[in-house]
């Protein structure tokens, strides 16, 4: 799983890749496809799908569930953030600030004390054990 934390400006991912209760990697969880910052949770293949179909035009996945893929699109040059699921494939305005993944519950309270989406992901990082590793950020630059 993911915990992802955007507060309108800074978007904070963990890099930590489990298959099931096995840490089997790290990776860079933010993508830059088609004018968005995109960083999904859920399995990969699912987020690939719906990525796929919403930016890239593919065919329209079908068999999967809002557990196969969550993801948020922060656009590149307005910040404004938008998520879709595996199982409705339609990007919907995403509430903000935005947390998602499995350590979403623990970095939201951890936002609310430290309003910081960096601190909030290493608060969730340290309480579950499918948040991990480095943070990857990205800082979006809204113009004046």
């Amino acid at each position: 799983m993911t915990t992802i934390v955007f507060d309108g400006k800074t978007l904070a991912v963990d890099s930590q890749v489990t298959s099931g209760s096995a840490i089997v990697g790290l990776s860079n969880k933010i993508q830059d496809i088609n004018g968005y910052f995109v960083a999904g949770c859920g399995n990969t293949d699912g987020i690939d799908l719906v990525v796929g179909y919403l930016l890239e035009g593919k065919e329209r996945p079908s068999g999967l569930s809002a557990n196969d893929a969550d993801v948020l699109f922060v656009n590149k040059e307005t910040g404004e953030a938008f998520r879709a699921f595996g199982d409705t494939l339609v990007m919907s305005k995403a509430v903000i600030p935005f947390f998602g993944g499995s350590g979403a519950e623990i970095a939201q309270g951890a936002y609310q004390v430290c309003n910081d989406p960096i601190k909030a992901l290493k608060v969730a990082m340290k309480l579950d054990v499918y948040t991990g590793g480095p943070i990857n950020t990205i800082t979006i630059q809204k113009p004046a």
